[in-house]
């Protein structure tokens, strides 16, 4: 399961320079991540819930889960204690109320199938840049940002999964 948290750890670079650099720029550069994991063929979970057969072994994919929040967890405790404004950004997303959190996050899972499933790297670039710029959350983006603060709200955390879960098989129910 290295590869799994490779994968953590990879979205969390991508949300590190995200933090770092924001707006629109550090929106397109947090795609490196995701560039990177589908180069080294890294298991995501937020990839692989988009594939159908996956659900076939439900133990496998909360294992990835698991494995990429504990890479990013691991960055995101290296980073703690980063700039005061990257603090404040980060603590904000607890002010959403659930459905909120729900959608962005539903947007953030069909965002990613389409990135994933696209096998084009403008078309990845673009669908991660679209997610951050609208607001998406991201789980194990978000258990590293919640990580480099000092905090793990676990029930912000599980409803982002369950919001990435659903957008990655609407998404590919509706272009199967």
């Amino acid at each position: 399961m290295y590869k799994s948290m490779m994968a953590g750890f990879l979205i969390a670079l991508g949300g590190y320079v995200n933090l770092k650099v924001g707006g629109v720029l550090g929106a397109f550069l947090f795609s490196l991540g995701l560039l990177s994991v589908i180069a080294f063929k890294t298991p995501l979970y937020t990839g692989i819930v988009s594939n159908l057969e996956s659900y076939n072994y439900p133990r496998n994919m909360c294992k990835v889960l698991v494995y990429n929040c504990i890479g990013a967890a691991m960055l995101g405790l290296l980073f703690y204690g980063g700039s005061s404004d990257s603090a404040i950004n980060v603590l904000a997303k607890l002010d959403k109320n659930l459905f909120s959190i729900m959608l962005d996050s539903f947007i953030c899972g069909s965002c990613v199938s389409i990135a994933v499933k696209s096998q084009s790297k403008l078309m990845t670039i673009m669908a991660v840049a679209v997610f951050i710029l609208a607001g998406g959350e991201h789980c194990v983006a978000d258990v590293f940002y919640f990580m480099s603060v000092g905090t793990l709200p676990i029930t912000f955390i599980l409803t982002v999964v369950v919001g990435n879960t659903l957008g990655g098989i609407v998404f590919s129910n509706i272009t199967k």
